[in-house]
């Protein structure tokens, strides 16, 4: 079985990084229907940076301070 890691950054102003590794992961499935693919959105730091680390643990962000 082939299997994919999908890491993707986001595709500003259209995408984010969650749904542009989805995206790819429906063409890589389209391509292949076998394959495993495991989908991990990634940041380089700017927007999503704390979104992204957040949902792969399934955590939450703290609440702010008044």
């Amino acid at each position: 079985m082939t299997r994919v890691l999908i890491a993707s950054d986001k595709f500003k102003g259209t995408l984010t990084a969650t749904e542009a590794a989805r995206a790819m992961r429906m063409g890589i499935r389209r391509a292949r229907p076998n394959c495993q693919c495991t989908v991990q959105p990634l940041s380089d730091g700017g927007e999503g940076f704390v979104e992204n680390p957040l949902r792969a643990t399934r955590g939450s962000a703290p609440a702010h301070a008044p």
